[in-house]
């Protein structure tokens, strides 16, 4: 038999629900490192590659900077109204 019911671990001081695991704080932290020192450096990686390589990256960089436009239906014309003639205005 289970010394807690399910979803209580009898530590009212825990960790509040929701909140972020230590380990994930600090890879988010060191990620974010990473990636400002990785920006920095952007501009002269590519001023080093060719023509096309440049564009290939550029090209794949564009979709976490700009954000994706979905299709839209073309309608053509004035909207279609619904007439109900027995409505008396």
């Amino acid at each position: 038999m289970a010394k807690f019911q399910p979803g209580t671990s009898g530590n009212k001081a825990g960790r509040p629900k929701g909140s972020t695991n230590i380990l994930t704080k600090q890879l988010k932290d060191k990620l974010k490192i990473l990636i400002d020192t990785e920006l920095d450096a952007l501009p002269e990686l590519l001023a080093g590659l060719e023509p096309e390589k440049r564009m290939e990256i550029l090209i794949k960089l564009l979709a976490y900077s700009v954000p994706k436009i979905l299709p839209q239906a073309a309608s053509f014309g004035e909207p279609q109204l619904k007439f109900d003639p027995e409505v008396d205005l």
